[in-house]
Formats: structure tokens, C-alpha cells, sequence
């Protein structure tokens, strides 16, 4: 079965997804693939 993949996006990678992402691994296990990639905006 594929999984479905999930993003979580925040700026520099900071808590908020890396929290997302281990409430999602701690409710659903590897059913999920997971995209988190640190986004650094210019000014």
C-alpha cells in the first residue's frame, strides 16, 4: 500500500513542524510519509 505523504511547512524549520511531525509519527505510526523542508524567506 502507498502511502500518503503529508508537508508540513513553517519558516526555518522551526518547532511548530517539527511538532507537527511528531504528533503525526505518534497517532499514525509509518502510515504517513512525511515532507519537512526548512523554508528560509529573503528580505
Amino acid at each position: 500500500m502507498k502511502k500518503k505523504m503529508v508537508l508540513f511547512l513553517c519558516t526555518h524549520n522551526s518547532a511548530r513542524s517539527q511538532m507537527a511531525e511528531g504528533l503525526l509519527r505518534a497517532l499514525y505510526g509509518d502510515r504517513y510519509g512525511l515532507i519537512v523542508p526548512e523554508l528560509r524567506l529573503q528580505e
